[in-house]
């Protein structure tokens, strides 16, 4: 008898604590879609503003921010998307939020790729780039990355004078003080419009035009923040690009200039490895009471992680990062990267349990060579634009993504890694059955990579900075767009070359100290 009441207890418990949960998920969702009015956020902006910044992610954010501290200065930063859900707060949600299905995300897709993602459906990839305040901020993982000294001296070798160690130091140490800003918390507006086209006016931008075909005039100058994608795409429309291109669409050329060329990422070769040892996450322990409990209670426990547990770097080159998944569910996996159902089920031979304890390795060359670029669509301009990453297309990149894997290899037969059970389990994929799966053998690591290692979120370079004699760049040193007063560029579109890591906070201060030379401008 005694066995029967608590049997009911527990019942009762169990629905009382569901019922919580639901009320709070019904809660956050009504307050987030009804209630969420942001302070600053405007319809109709005025028609003229002192700053326009376009792109309301990481770097516009901080620049918004800083330009408004101004007192005499008005600032409008416009961004394409709405207020971030409330499902973006959920550290472990991230995968959510990307997709076609989801308003945060421009769901970008790539060409088919010849030298790589033979796994992936159509051999296209997937290229998620948020869109709403926060940018590719509110959908990624919030890994913390200062690059390598190394980066800062390659740009200002290659003409990137000024952005140095030496001159970004005091930046990215503030940054790591906790002292910047990097809210979107401006005085005068933030307007959900579209990041349509800049309107010039002999050779100087005066304005912007927006998707309504409404035109709001800068008195001081034009940002563009859109990203990696939007901002070259932004240029191209309004007629700053490569002059053969342009005359092809008719379009009339403002200042032949390489928009859209340098195109650079990361990509990642995710390695599985099982474990014995009950560390992390798996399907099951989402999906109990106790998880859900401790997250929306308490702010802890699985969901209040991204599963990101740790990185490391073999200089100058090589990286990984340790993705504590030990299951997860394929659909959602498998759609956010693109893969084939054989191509998923080859990395994860495991995935199919529930309850399995392990992590996934992303091996990654952290200095690729191989440059795309990217394009207006011919025959829908209002479209997403073309995108050529031409993943591994140059020969420095597979021995570089080998290394990362070698690194992966020795740090699973580690005594640490061995006492928790681990094994590595190399991908046995359809594209590489005539090959064994054996770390010693460069022709299978060369196919597994260029079979499934996807991007890593890191598109960069389309408006490279640089020198005017040099004929590749689209922004001098102060971020200006060559042959164009009144425009600058501020976002991972002007990287001369990848950052040796993940280049979320190193924009942060980069946005800081171009928002320093913005306001010293007469």
């Amino acid at each position: 008898m005694m066995q029967y009441f608590k049997t009911i207890l527990n019942m009762n418990l169990t629905l009382t604590v569901l019922i919580l949960i639901v009320s709070t998920l019904c809660s956050l969702a009504f307050y987030s879609k009804w209630m969420n009015k942001w302070e600053g956020i405007i319809q109709h902006p005025k028609s003229e503003y002192d700053y326009i910044i376009v792109g309301a992610g990481t770097a516009g954010c901080v620049l918004a921010s800083r330009l408004s501290s101004e007192s005499h200065a008005s600032v409008l930063l416009i961004e394409a998307g709405g207020v971030p859900n409330w499902l973006s707060s959920v550290p472990l949600a991230a995968p959510l939020l990307q997709g076609s299905q989801s308003e945060c995300d421009w769901a970008y897709r790539t060409l088919p790729q010849k030298h790589s993602s033979w796994g992936l459906k159509d051999q296209v990839s997937a290229w998620p780039r948020g869109r709403g305040l926060g940018g590719s901020g509110q959908i990624n993982y919030m890994v913390h990355s200062l690059g390598h000294p190394n980066d800062f001296k390659h740009w200002e070798e290659n003409g990137a004078k000024g952005w140095g160690l030496s001159s970004m130091q005091t930046y990215l140490d503030k940054l790591e003080g906790s002292c910047m800003p990097t809210t979107c918390g401006i005085k005068n507006g933030i307007c959900h419009k579209t990041t349509e086209k800049v309107t010039v006016t002999r050779e100087a931008v005066t304005g912007v035009e927006l998707d309504s075909g409404v035109r709001i005039t800068a008195r001081q100058e034009v940002v563009l923040s859109a990203g990696s994608i939007n901002t070259p795409q932004i240029l191209l429309r309004s007629g700053i690009g490569p002059r053969q291109h342009l005359d092809s669409l008719g379009i009339p050329v403002v200042s032949d200039l390489p928009v859209g060329m340098n195109l650079h990422d990361h990509m990642n070769m995710p390695l599985y490895v099982s474990i014995d040892a009950p560390y992390s996450v798996t399907i099951d322990k989402i999906k109990s009471v106790q998880q859900i409990w401790d997250y929306f209670f308490h702010g802890k426990g699985l969901f209040a992680t991204t599963a990101v547990l740790a990185s490391a770097t073999l200089v100058p080159d090589a990286g990984l990062i340790l993705f504590g998944l030990g299951s997860a569910d394929e659909k959602i996996l498998k759609d956010i990267a693109n893969y084939k159902s054989d191509t998923f089920q080859g990395l994860f031979p495991l995935s199919h349990n529930s309850s399995q304890e392990g992590f996934v390795l992303l091996a990654t060359c952290l200095t690729p060579q191989s440059r795309g670029r990217l394009w207006l669509n011919v025959s829908h301009l209002e479209g997403p634009p073309i995108i050529e990453p031409n993943y591994l297309s140059h020969s420095h990149d597979i021995p570089c993504m080998i290394k990362a894997i070698n690194l992966a290899e020795k740090l699973v037969r580690t005594k640490a890694f061995q006492k928790l059970g681990a094994q590595l389990h190399l991908p046995v994929l359809s594209e590489c059955r005539n090959l064994i799966p054996d770390v010693r053998d460069l022709l299978y690591l060369e196919c597994i990579i260029r079979t499934a290692a996807v991007t890593a979120y890191h598109p960069g370079g389309t408006c490279k900075m640089g020198s005017l004699q040099n004929n590749s760049t689209v922004v001098d040193n102060l971020l200006r767009v060559h042959g164009v007063q009144g425009l600058r560029v501020m976002d991972a579109s002007i990287l001369p070359t990848p950052l040796s890591g993940h280049p979320n906070s190193v924009l942060i201060a980069m946005a800081d100290r171009a928002s320093s030379f913005i306001l010293n401008t007469p």
